[in-house]
């Protein structure tokens, strides 16, 4: 039987407005908008080298905020800084965990959790 290898994740999030969203995205973690769909959007994708974010319009209101995701980055304190200068919604410092990783919790505009860490053997 053939093995399973695992490539990529890409988490949905619902989001109440496609555009704050990707420029939340932007402004505080430094993704690209990838993709956009609909006018106004309804869906878009934002990323860094094999890192996708999908963003999905809730369009009854129920779901978003209470989604989340872990982003493994390099890097993590020039990015926690990048989070902090742009005025986001910051859920804990930036500290070394019991589970081997530095990481902190940013909320995006609809308080999704939005977990960013580095492996301390990394850094």
């Amino acid at each position: 039987m053939e093995e399973v290898s695992y490539v990529r994740v890409s988490p949905t999030l619902p989001v109440r407005d496609v555009r704050k969203a990707i420029e939340f995205y932007q402004r505080a973690l430094g993704l690209e908008q990838r993709s956009v769909y609909g006018d106004p959007p309804t869906f878009a994708i934002v990323g860094a080298g094999d890192v996708f974010i999908q963003l999905s319009l809730d369009r009854e209101g129920s779901t978003a905020g209470r989604a989340g995701c872990y982003i493994t980055v390099t890097g993590v304190e020039r990015l926690f800084e990048r989070c902090r200068a742009a005025g986001a919604d910051l859920d804990s410092g930036l500290a070394v965990r019991d589970y081997g990783m530095r990481d902190f919790v940013v909320h995006d505009a609809d308080e999704n959790h939005i977990s960013v860490g580095e492996s301390v053997r990394a850094a």
